[in-house]
C-alpha cells in the first residue's frame, strides 16, 4: 500500500508528460498533491497542518537557491539580448569541423552554463549555421550544448540535489565532475556521425583534437570543481579551452579578436566576478560574515553577496546598454518574470514535493519496494529513473528533486557510495534534456524546420545509446568492480 501510494506521484508525472497537454509546471502541482495520501499515510494525520507547512518552507528555501539563479540568469539573458549586436562575419578560413566542435562543446557549453534554459542551444545552432551547416543534422549538433547541463545556470541542479542531500555542495559537484569526465568520450563518435550527416567528414587529426579537448574539458572540470567552485566548472572548463582552439585566429585578426571581445565581455566579466569572489584571499570569508542567510539549521545557507545569483545581477548592470535605464528597465523586469516564471514554479513544486517525500519516509518506501524487486541492482536505475523524469520534461532540476530521495537510500542499502549514484543521475538527468521536446523544438525553430522535430529526432536516436547507456556502464563499474 505505502508502495503504491509512494509511486503514485511519479507515475502521473510521466503520464502527464508523455500527453503533452499539461505544462511542465502543472505537472509538478500534480506531482506536490499527490505525494498527500503517501505522507498521510506514512504519518498519520496528527499534526499534519505543521508537518506541510515546516517541511514547505524548509523545501522552499532550498530551492530559493535555484529560484534565485533562474531569475538572475534570465535578467542576464534579456540584457544581453537588448544590447546592440556586432557584425557577424562568416569565417571562410575556418575548419568546418574545428567550427562546430567549438560551437556545441564550447561556446554553446558556456553559455549553457553561465545562463541555462536551453540558451546555450541559440548560441550553438548560429554558430553552426554561419558555418554553412543546416538542416536536422546541424539542429541536432546544436543539442550538445547540453552535456554540462549539472553545470547549467550556476550549477542550480547541483546546489538542490546537495541541499536535498545534506551533503556540501563541492563535494557533490567535484564527484559528478569525476563521472562527468568518464562518460563525456562516449559522445564523441555520435558527434562525429552527425557531422557526416551533414556532409562533413571527420579527418583522423581532427578525430585527435577532438579527443584530446574532451579529455582536457573533464580534467578542468574536476580541477575547478576540487580547487575552486562549483558555479565555476562550467565556465572556467569549456571558457578556457574555447580561448585555446580560438587563438590562432585572434592572433592573426585584431578585427575580429575586437569584435569578439566586444560580443563577450559580460561573459568575461561575469567569470572575472566569480573567480574574484572565490580566490581573492579574505573576500569569501568577508563575504560570507556580511550577509549570510539562515533560517533553518542544518539547511543550506544564502549569502547574498557571495552567491552566483548576485553577480547575475550586478553584471547585468553593468552590462544594460543606457536605453534600458531611461524608462526600459520595468519591460526588461516584467519581460524577465515572464519568461522565468515556468522554470520558477517548476523548480518551487518539485523540490517542496521531494521535501514531503524525505521527511514523510515515502521516498524510502518506494526505495524499498524497487529494492525487494531488483536487489543488489536496483542501484542500477538510477540513470533511467532520472532519465524518465528529465527527458520529457528538460528540467534536470524536476529529475533531481523526484528521484534523488528515491536512490540514496537504495544506494545506502546497497553498500554503493551514495555521492556517486547521485553524482550519476545528475549527469544522466542533465544528458537526457538534448532529448527533450523543448530542447529539440528549439534547434529545430532556429534552423528553419518548424514542424520538422521527428527529423531531427531520428537524427538524435543513436546519441541515445550513449546517453542513457555510458551513465549505467560507469555506475555498473564503479558499484561492482
Amino acid at each position: 500500500m505505502q508502495a503504491g501510494l509512494s509511486i503514485l506521484p511519479l507515475a502521473l508525472v510521466l503520464v502527464l508528460l508523455a500527453t503533452r497537454r499539461v505544462t511542465l509546471a502543472s505537472a509538478g502541482l500534480v506531482a506536490l498533491v499527490t505525494t498527500l495520501p503517501a505522507v498521510i499515510y506514512l504519518r498519520g494525520a496528527d499534526g499534519l497542518a505543521g508537518f506541510l507547512w515546516i517541511e514547505s518552507l524548509k523545501g522552499a528555501w532550498v530551492s530559493w537557491q535555484g529560484l534565485s539563479v533562474i531569475f538572475a540568469g534570465v535578467v542576464f539573458h534579456q540584457v544581453l539580448h537588448r544590447r546592440p549586436a556586432g557584425e557577424s562575419k562568416n569565417g571562410a578560413d575556418t575548419d568546418i569541423h574545428r567550427g562546430a566542435f567549438a560551437a556545441a562543446f564550447l561556446f554553446g557549453v558556456f553559455v549553457e552554463t553561465a545562463v541555462g534554459f536551453g540558451v546555450g542551444t541559440i548560441v550553438a545552432v548560429m554558430g553552426l549555421m554561419r558555418l554553412g551547416l543546416s538542416g536536422p543534422a546541424a539542429a541536432a549538433l546544436s543539442v550538445f550544448s547540453q552535456i554540462l547541463v549539472p553545470w547549467g545556470a550556476m550549477a542550480i541542479g547541483t546546489r538542490i540535489g546537495a541541499g536535498l542531500l545534506g551533503v556540501e555542495v563541492e563535494a557533490l559537484g567535484t564527484r559528478t565532475a569525476e563521472v562527468t569526465a568518464m562518460t563525456l568520450p562516449f559522445l564523441l563518435p555520435f558527434f562525429w556521425g552527425l557531422l557526416r550527416a551533414a556532409g562533413v567528414t571527420p579527418r583522423p587529426v581532427n578525430i585527435a583534437i577532438d579527443t584530446l579537448l574532451i579529455l582536457a574539458m573533464g580534467g578542468l572540470l574536476i580541477a575547478v570543481n576540487r580547487y575552486l567552485a562549483v558555479e565555476l566548472g562550467g565556465l572556467l572548463a569549456p571558457g578556457v579551452l574555447a580561448v585555446a582552439v580560438t587563438a590562432p585566429r585572434l592572433l592573426r585578426s585584431r578585427a575580429y579578436t575586437v569584435r569578439l571581445i566586444g560580443d563577450i565581455w559580460p561573459y568575461l566579466l561575469l567569470a572575472g566576478s566569480l573567480l574574484a569572489t572565490r580566490l581573492v584571499p579574505g573576500l569569501p570569508g568577508l563575504l560570507h560574515s556580511a550577509l549570510d542567510l539562515r533560517p533553518f539549521e542544518g539547511m543550506p545557507a544564502f549569502p547574498v553577496l557571495y552567491h552566483a545569483s548576485f553577480w547575475l545581477m550586478v553584471t547585468a548592470a553593468i552590462a544594460a546598454p543606457a536605453s534600458l535605464w531611461r524608462g526600459g528597465l520595468g519591460p526588461l523586469l516584467r519581460d524577465s518574470l515572464r519568461m522565468s516564471r515556468t522554470p520558477l514554479l517548476v523548480t518551487l513544486f518539485f523540490v517542496v514535493q521531494a521535501q514531503w517525500m524525505l521527511e514523510s519516509g515515502a521516498a524510502n518506501a518506494l526505495g524499498a519496494a524497487w529494492q525487494s524487486v531488483a536487489g543488489d541492482f536496483s542501484v542500477l536505475a538510477a540513470p533511467l529513473f532520472s532519465a524518465a523524469i528529465a527527458a520529457p520534461s528538460g528540467s534536470n532540476t524536476a529529475a533531481i528533486a523526484m528521484m534523488m530521495p528515491v536512490m540514496a537510500p537504495i544506494a545506502v542499502q546497497t553498500g554503493v557510495s551514495m555521492l556517486t549514484v547521485v553524482a550519476i543521475q545528475n549527469i544522466a538527468g542533465g544528458l537526457s534534456t538534448m532529448l527533450s521536446p523543448g530542447r529539440i523544438a528549439l534547434a529545430a525553430g532556429l534552423a528553419g524546420l518548424q514542424g520538422q522535430e521527428t527529423v531531427v529526432y531520428r537524427q538524435m536516436l543513436p546519441v541515445t545509446a550513449a546517453i542513457l547507456g555510458a551513465p549505467i556502464l560507469v555506475l555498473a563499474v564503479l558499484a561492482f568492480f
